[in-house]
């Protein structure tokens, strides 16, 4: 099984006319495939960056992986790689839960010291 994660990425009209000639609208690649598997529901996780004119594409490419890594694009894959038990899906939503209130803990000190 092959796993294929891509997003549209928009690069800016002068970028591409270097390239090809012609300027291009954006180029985008839209969705994550995962396996299919019987009654598995298909899922679309777009992830969309700007390029500016005249950005280097370092900074862009920094900026996509962020917010690829914010969208939860890379834990949806880990965690669909294989099959979880029930008993797995309890344990990962108790310990999401107990970091869930670790953060609104903290934040709630933050707020009182402020």
């Amino acid at each position: 099984m092959a796993f294929v994660a891509a997003a549209p990425l928009r690069l800016p009209a002068s970028a591409t006319s270097a390239v090809c000639g012609a300027p291009l609208r954006g180029v985008s690649a839209p969705t994550v495939a995962l396996p299919r598997l019987p009654g598995a529901a298909t899922i679309r996780m777009d992830v969309t960056t700007v390029v500016g004119d005249g950005e280097p594409l370092e900074s862009a490419l920094r900026r996509f992986k962020k917010d690829v890594n914010k969208s939860g694009h890379l834990f949806e894959l880990r965690r669909r790689r294989y099959f979880e038990t029930t008993a797995e899906k309890r344990l990962r939503k108790h310990t999401q839960a107990q970091r869930k209130a670790r953060m609104a803990r903290n934040m709630e000190a933050r707020k009182i010291v402020t």
